[in-house]
């Protein structure tokens, strides 16, 4: 195969799930160097290359592969097991001094999945350790971090710290890239201008004795899920969803039993998760192993937009993960970057980030809750919070420019996607 295929990416997240060795085989019996080359750059950009390495290992399939990617994986997989040790070190280090300090914090995401969920924690990449923590601890704990050589890094609605600024390595997972520490006073994941807020949830029933610390809790089992289906969400709409996320959902899901399931179901419709809910879960039917009750996803449908229904059963991976190609790219092209590859690269943000923000509009219901996210996108205090400019030049832009070639965009930019890859990669 000489040329890369569209939606090719979904080739190589498969290999994550297919148990069949010959079938595997057969899929990349014709993979030329372009399509070696971009497999190398779907996992990287999903996450998935040290998972990658221990499955196709573990099949010993993994010698049958190119030389290049073979090595890649290898890498990925090694690197990431000295990036986890140094994260759990860091982290029970700061656990126990929050212990030692009668700090109650919970850790998120990944710190708990790695400890209690992951076989091998090698296999899932961290780029930071989110922990939840009252906002009344927050100075105190930051105070701890600070004097653990920590400094702040980037003030958002939470506190971020971080041991160094400088990316070591843009290919991937590697020891010595910063490990960001982020202090989150609540999880809430907005939706346009819906804001879902599940932090009271979090701390209800959490079990303390995380490692063994008093006073480090964990979220139930059913609230974790939901945590990271919430997570998923909020990627999914913004176009950074990565694979390794749907597998997280699926080593949850592989444990939860009937009455947590039930639990979860009563919080959902509770807090009017549905559409939340609905497409997370048909993302991850498509692209991903998990075990659901029958009738789950169904069961949400009644609460989700029609639009939004057809749009996760038909969206490729590929436009779930426009927003984070582009990011991985930009990063990529800075050190050998030329003007026509900034021009491509132009070309890209303008096509995806554009197309983006168009199927967010699926994700409300017709009438008041759409025109409300249309004037939420195209608000001066949403403009205000994020940029510094000036206020004309917006208006004319967003209300006049903007419309003039939205439509065009959509009707070839997603097609475009290949052509503009192959010629930055």
């Amino acid at each position: 195969m000489d040329k890369v295929e569209p939606e090719f990416s979904i080739k190589v997240i498969n290999l994550l799930t297919e148990k069949n060795k010959e079938t595997i085989l057969q899929q990349i019996n014709d993979w030329g160097p372009p399509t070696w080359h971009a497999a190398i750059f779907t996992a990287q950009a999903h996450g998935i290359a040290p998972l990658l390495y221990r499955v196709l290992t573990d099949l010993d399939v993994l010698d049958n592969f190119d030389k290049g990617f073979r090595d890649y994986l290898k890498d990925q997989y090694f690197l990431n097991r000295i990036r986890i040790d140094r994260i759990q070190q860091i982290l029970q280090t700061l656990l126990t001094q929050a212990n030692f300090h009668n700090i109650p914090v919970m850790p998120l995401k990944g710190s708990i999945l790695i400890n209690s969920y992951y076989p091998d924690p090698a296999v899932r990449p961290m780029a930071d350790i989110d922990l939840l923590v009252h906002p009344e601890n927050i100075d105190q704990l930051s105070r701890l971090l600070e004097s653990m050589d920590y400094q702040p890094f980037v003030s958002y609605d939470h506190k971020v710290y971080t041991n160094a600024h400088n990316l070591v390595s843009l290919d991937g997972e590697h020891p010595d890239n910063p490990i960001k520490i982020e202090l989150h006073h609540a999880t809430r994941w907005p939706i346009g201008h819906l804001e879902f807020d599940i932090t009271d949830l979090i701390w209800e029933k959490a079990e303390k004795g995380f490692l063994g610390l008093d006073s480090v809790f964990a979220p139930t089992q059913e609230r974790l899920l939901l945590m990271l289906i919430c997570h998923n969400a909020g990627n999914q709409f913004n176009g950074k969803m990565r694979a390794f996320q749907l597998h997280d959902i699926s080593l949850v899901t592989s444990l939860m039993d009937n009455q947590q399931w039930s639990d979860l179901k009563t919080i959902v419709k509770e807090y009017q998760l549905e559409r939340i809910m609905f497409s997370v879960l048909t993302i991850a039917k498509r692209f991903s192993e998990i075990e659901i009750p029958d009738g789950l996803i169904e069961e949400q449908k009644w609460c989700t937009p029609l639009k939004l229904q057809h749009h996760v059963k038909t969206q490729s991976v590929d436009s779930l993960i426009a927003s984070n190609d582009y990011k991985l790219l930009t990063l990529k092209m800075k050190e050998r970057s030329s003007k026509i590859n900034r021009i491509i690269l132009r070309i890209y943000q303008l096509f995806f980030i554009t197309i983006v923000q168009s199927m967010q509009l699926k994700w409300f219901f017709p009438g008041k809750e759409k025109f409300q996210q249309i004037r939420h996108s195209f608000s001066l205090s949403t403009y205000k919070k994020d940029n510094e400019g000036n206020k004309l030049a917006y208006i004319i832009y967003y209300w006049f420019i903007l419309p003039v070639v939205y439509l065009p965009i959509l009707l070839i930019g997603i097609r475009q996607r290949d052509k503009l890859l192959g010629s930055l990669r």
